[in-house]
């Protein structure tokens, strides 16, 4: 068997699966041995335990495999530690058990957990296309899924500090915190002043939902975009302007339907683009709140991930 390293945190999703974990585990010691199994309990905990694995990996030794049992979140921590130590290489393997569960659903990992252990058995190690940002104000950052600044971000930090997040966690309608945060969103959300850079920098006076985003999805399954229009290669930009309530409930519906096609939802995919604010926003990556003002260039990476045959 071969052997990886595990790392779990229980309290994902306020902690809705946390009885599934010794299933998890018992199905996991099927297909594997462990090197070192590490619990985390507060953000930083999955890079430190990275920091752990890497350092130990000896010269010429095999290369370890990590599998991570948790949110988006953790994710985001692990994938940000790999790319830190500059160790994209080492593959990451994913069962979900968080609110948004968006990476998984992007990639096509099961979301029910013991679904998607039973989906590493033929799992393979596949480039994926990650988002990197690199600011002035923050150093580089990577996200799985999306940079979100505006209306989106305002409501990652409403659900992340609402008393109905964990209520609806328990009973797996986390994804619902989100969505009910939307209508207060939008109606508190003001517009702001952001430029653009694709082939030139455009300034936008009305900037409200700006997202650079690796795939479709936000929030637990909203769609910004068609799966048609997606390109794994290119990262996206949606943008909606600050419009009349009557054109935003427009837009806002064709998102909550899953059609995301409006002539007011913009969507330009590049390699490359320029960003900047002064603002004073809420910003998002893969939900871990920051704040502008910011600057800095949003481009893409590759780290590997063990995913099911069909994505690879």
């Amino acid at each position: 068997m071969k052997a990886i390293e595990l790392i779990i945190n229980e309290y994902a999703g306020n902690a809705r699966t946390k009885k599934l974990i010794p299933s998890l585990i018992a199905a996991l010691k099927e297909q594997y041995t462990f090197a070192t199994t590490t619990y985390t309990h507060e953000a930083g905990d999955a890079r430190k335990a990275i920091e752990r694995i890497v350092a130990a990996v000896a010269p010429g030794a095999a290369q370890p495999q990590i599998v991570v049992i948790g949110g988006d979140g953790t994710l985001h921590d692990v994938i940000n530690g790999l790319q830190e130590l500059g160790r994209p290489d080492i593959p990451v393997g994913y069962v979900p058990n968080g609110t948004g569960n968006d990476f998984a659903r992007a990639h096509g990992i099961p979301l029910e957990p013991l679904a998607a252990v039973a989906a590493l058995k033929t799992a393979r190690p596949h480039e994926a296309r990650i988002g990197k940002a690199e600011t002035e104000e923050f150093g580089t950052l990577y996200f799985l899924n999306n940079f979100g600044i505006g209306v989106d971000a305002r409501i990652v930090y409403d659900t992340n500090h609402s008393r109905a997040k964990a209520m609806l966690n328990s009973v797996h309608l986390g994804q619902l915190s989100y969505t009910a945060n939307i209508l207060k969103a939008v109606t508190t959300q003001h517009a702001f002043k952001a430029t653009v850079g694709v082939q030139k920098a455009v300034v936008i006076p009305n900037t409200f939902l700006c997202v650079f985003t690796n795939h479709p999805f936000l929030g637990g399954g909203l769609r910004l975009f068609p799966d048609a229009a997606q390109d794994w290669h290119q990262l996206s930009f949606v943008l909606v302007r600050k419009e009349k309530w009557r054109i935003l409930i427009q837009v806002l519906g064709k998102i909550l339907s899953g059609q995301s096609v409006h002539p007011k939802l913009a969507h330009i995919k590049r390699q490359r683009f320029r960003f900047e604010t002064e603002a004073h926003e809420h910003i998002q990556l893969d939900g871990e709140e920051y704040n502008a003002p910011v600057h800095g260039v949003l481009s893409q990476t590759d780290q590997i991930m063990l995913l099911p045959a069909a994505q690879a």
